[in-house]
């Protein structure tokens, strides 16, 4: 049996998978996808809380948001392994470098042989 925050994952990986889809596939604007697919997570969540706020009363999470680690918040970890997860090895790879040029001109991309489409729906996921 999957817990929460697995079934949030699937959730969060099928959303981002039909934006993706939409917005390579499809070649609907970015923007519009985005705010409608969001729009209707919300709508969900609304309609599955029954419009009560749900409290976060893990002490995980509290720990998360006001702890310290040797007198540094807690927040400052976090900002540090998202830089050096995401920002870090950016243009390393070649998943990265394929993104980087699509993010140029996605038109020029394609016939060097990326998969604009697949790279898309990757990086939404």
């Amino acid at each position: 049996m999957l817990s929460r925050q697995g079934v949030n994952a699937i959730v969060a990986m099928a959303a981002g998978y039909i934006t993706g889809y939409l917005t390579a596939k499809a070649k609907l604007p970015t923007f519009i996808v985005t705010l409608g697919i969001s729009t209707y997570i919300r709508g969900m969540a609304y309609v599955l809380s029954t419009g009560y706020p749900i409290a976060l009363s893990d002490p995980l999470f509290k720990s998360f948001r006001s702890g310290t680690v040797f007198a540094t918040p807690m927040p400052v970890f976090i900002v540090a392994s998202t830089y050096v997860n995401a920002f870090l090895p950016f243009g390393y790879t070649m998943f990265d470098r394929h993104i980087y040029a699509i993010g140029g001109i996605e038109e020029a991309s394609s016939p060097t042989g990326i998969k604009v489409g697949a790279n898309l729906i990757k990086v939404y996921i």
